[in-house]
C-alpha cells in the first residue's frame, strides 16, 4: 500500500504565511478566511473563481437523490444543491 502524504492544516498554513511575511497569525488567519470567503462568493455569483495558474472552482448543480430517515424507514428526497 502506498504511503498516503498527509495535506496542510488550516494552522500550518497560517503558520507558514505569518513567518514567511512577518505578521501576526491573526492577520494571516484573516487573509486566508477572506479569500476563501472571496472565492465563495465569485463561484456563487459568477459560476467559477480562477486563481490562474493555482486553482479553479466551478459551480456543479446535481440533481436530488433520494434517501431515508434511519428511525422510521421513510424515504425523502434531498434537495438538489451546488457543490
Amino acid at each position: 500500500m502506498a504511503d498516503q502524504k498527509k495535506v496542510l492544516t488550516k494552522g500550518q498554513i497560517v503558520n507558514h504565511f505569518a513567518e514567511k511575511f512577518e505578521i501576526s497569525k491573526k492577520a494571516a488567519a484573516c487573509m486566508i478566511d477572506e479569500y476563501a470567503a472571496l472565492a465563495i462568493a465569485e463561484t456563487k455569483k459568477k459560476g467559477a473563481f480562477v486563481l490562474p495558474g493555482i486553482a479553479k472552482s466551478v459551480l456543479v448543480k446535481r440533481k436530488a437523490r433520494m434517501g431515508r430517515n434511519r428511525k422510521p424507514g421513510k424515504k425523502l428526497r434531498s434537495l438538489p444543491r451546488p457543490l
